[in-house]
């Protein structure tokens, strides 16, 4: 992973698309963009995009998002409540756990079957290094 532009869209659309953001359609809306995930998807694969800043997410801080779902999973609106209700913790449990319990439970669940997982998890650091 290296860096290729200012800021996290920048850095991971071509690592998703295989283009920069100057080389894909002009548009506020994600969907148009051939992300990687759709190539697993029509392989069979069963897919999962989940990052748990919904308030600066990737595709949502200065993009306006994906108007459909992207993945067969995808945790924007599980994350958004969690943001709504503030703290860093679901219940007892932080959320950096919770997030990892999640995508352990989504290789088990989907253990016989191909599958593709990006989970960008940022909460933690993004303010503060300290933190992880």
């Amino acid at each position: 992973y290296n860096i290729v532009g200012d800021g996290t869209p920048q850095a991971f659309i071509p690592i998703l698309t295989a283009s920069t953001e100057e080389e894909l359609p002009l548009t506020r809306y994600n969907s148009f963009y051939p992300f990687i995930w759709s190539n697993f998807s029509s392989a069979g694969y069963v897919t999962l995009y989940g990052e748990d800043a919904f308030a600066i997410g990737t595709f949502t801080y200065r993009l306006k998002g994906f108007r459909n779902q992207p993945t067969d999973h995808y945790l924007r609106t599980i994350f958004k409540d969690y943001e709504k209700k503030g703290g860093n913790c679901l219940g007892s449990e932080p959320l950096h756990k919770t997030w990892f319990r999640y995508s352990r439970e989504f290789m088990q669940v989907y253990k016989d079957i191909p599958r593709f997982l990006l989970m960008h998890q940022g909460l933690l650091s993004h303010d503060d290094i300290n933190l992880v």
